[in-house]
């Protein structure tokens, strides 16, 4: 009966003129099995179609108790997140980014870490979703992006005047991040806005609006360099690499990983090569394990290369220690 009502719903009609589609995400739960008073069953089937939702939409799911749990979970730890920002149990590494012809390191990406006191390291992968969903990307992005331009302003005067690469949600641009507010953290750290580099998905390209293109135009203006980063994963139009200001691609490290032995992977990162040599944007290889991934980016002019061949994620003073030792090299 769900996938009836999914069927029916998701079929065209015409509003105002145009041909429109909707979907639906179904949630079921069962009485008396679940539970025993309409309250706890509504709150079961939101549950539920919640997690419709996750998985891709257009779906049904039934009720189960393990999403209880799940849900408990994820409140905890949005909570334990929320007094994390507040007691400093975040901290940054950072991962070299190296010119492919002269083997120096041109930039460094900046990657948050948790420190949880009781549950030990938490994965990027475990807190970002959930940072997001609740809004605290804005408070979290904010910190990484701060703490980055400061620790790029102390390589610099040390002597190593490295860029800094600095992953930037949509949901912080949609909440009012403007490029008046980043000149003056700028202003305040004392780093050139040439050294800052903002990386941004495809999804907020794909967007095409407006509001999108002007917030990328005003960032250009100050002198701030944009990413694309992963680029090739989403539904990509080449088009917006003429339409917006980028300065870099980033190729996702799911294409880079098999260049050397599957044929459609090479041929893929050659074509993103060549047609962002004709836009006059510069290339990041991501996930570099190997000499041979090297040897074949190097081949076809991939302006620069990311992974572990030259370097995990460092700690600040040791990425200090690193540049150091590529500087003698």
């Amino acid at each position: 009966m769900a996938q009836k009502i999914i069927n029916k719903i998701s079929e065209p009609f015409i509003l105002e003129g145009n041909e429109t589609f909707i979907g639906a995400s179904i949630g079921i739960t069962l009485y008396p099995d679940d539970a025993s008073d309409a309250d706890d069953l509504i709150r079961n089937a939101d549950m539920a179609m919640y997690r419709a939702k996750d998985a891709g939409r257009n779906d049904y799911r039934f009720f189960t108790f393990t999403m209880n749990e799940q849900v408990f979970e994820r409140m905890q730890l949005e909570k334990d997140m929320r007094a994390g920002l507040e007691r400093n149990e975040f901290f940054l590494e950072y991962q070299p980014i190296v010119d492919t012809v002269n083997e120096q390191t041109v930039h460094a990406e900046a990657l948050v870490r948790w420190q949880h006191p009781e549950h030990g390291l938490i994965p990027p992968d475990r807190f970002i979703s959930l940072a997001e969903e609740s809004g605290l990307i804005n408070q979290l992005g904010w910190w990484v992006l701060e703490n980055a331009c400061a620790q790029a302003k102390q390589w610099s005067l040390n002597g190593y005047p490295v860029g800094i690469s600095v992953n930037l949600s949509s949901r912080q641009i949609k909440a009012g991040l403007s490029s008046e507010k980043i000149v003056t953290m700028l202003n305040e750290v004392g780093l050139e806005p040439t050294l800052l580099t903002l990386e941004i998905t495809e999804g907020l390209l794909l967007d095409d609006t407006e509001e999108t293109l002007l917030w990328l135009n005003t960032i250009k203006q100050t002198g701030v360099k944009l990413s694309v980063d992963d680029f090739g994963t989403g539904f990509s139009s080449l088009s917006y690499l003429k339409r917006f200001p980028v300065n870099i691609i980033k190729i996702d490290k799911g294409f880079v990983q098999d260049v050397t032995h599957d044929h459609d992977d090479a041929t893929l990162v050659k074509a993103i090569i060549g047609l962002a040599e004709s836009f006059n944007i510069n290339v990041v290889a991501e996930g570099v394990e190997t000499e041979g991934q090297l040897k074949f980016l190097r081949q076809h002019n991939c302006d620069m290369i990311q992974g572990f061949y030259y370097s995990r994620p460092l700690a600040a003073e040791n990425l200090l220690g690193y540049l150091k030792q590529g500087a003698a090299a």
